[in-house]
């Protein structure tokens, strides 16, 4: 990879960064994910994927991810906020980012303002009054997990 490359990302976006299973991984707190993507596309980064989960520590909080790849090297920077969630879409900047974003929105109700293409419709017709699954589903899971421990700690 070019060290330029590499030099614009450490030198713009302040975070930690740790090279896990070949992903330079960043807990992004000082730049949002617009700012990042513009920071990635000026260097001719690729936008690969776009993906949210519920804080495994902490049932009121979401985790954004998106993920870059530059000449072969990956970087993962993610994004933390409490429930409910809103971010600048990056639709302006990677198109490609609707259906990810558009998933996130159905599936966890993440708003992303400034994508005007938000809306329901990847379920299926027969799960369309459940609303964002996936984020009740996973608050249920830690919640589950959580009083199990605390069991466990009991007895």
């Amino acid at each position: 990879m070019n060290k330029q490359n590499l030099n614009i990302i450490f030198e713009k976006i302040k975070s930690s960064c740790v090279l896990e299973r070949g992903i330079y991984k960043n807990n992004t707190e000082d730049k949002t994910p617009l700012e990042v993507a513009i920071i990635m596309r000026s260097i001719n980064a690729r936008l690969i994927l776009v993906n949210a989960y519920v804080d495994l520590e902490d049932e009121k909080s979401i985790i954004l991810e998106n993920l870059y790849d530059i000449e072969g090297c990956l970087f993962l920077f993610q994004f933390k906020k409490n429930l409910p969630a809103t971010y600048t879409s990056i639709t302006s900047v990677y198109p490609n980012a609707n259906w990810g974003e558009r998933e996130c929105f159905e599936m966890f109700g993440i708003d992303f303002i400034d994508n005007k293409d938000l809306k329901n419709g990847l379920l299926l017709t027969s799960q369309k009054d459940v609303k964002v699954p996936l984020l009740k589903q996973e608050r249920e899971k830690i919640l589950i997990r959580k009083n199990k421990l605390q069991e466990d700690k009991i007895v």
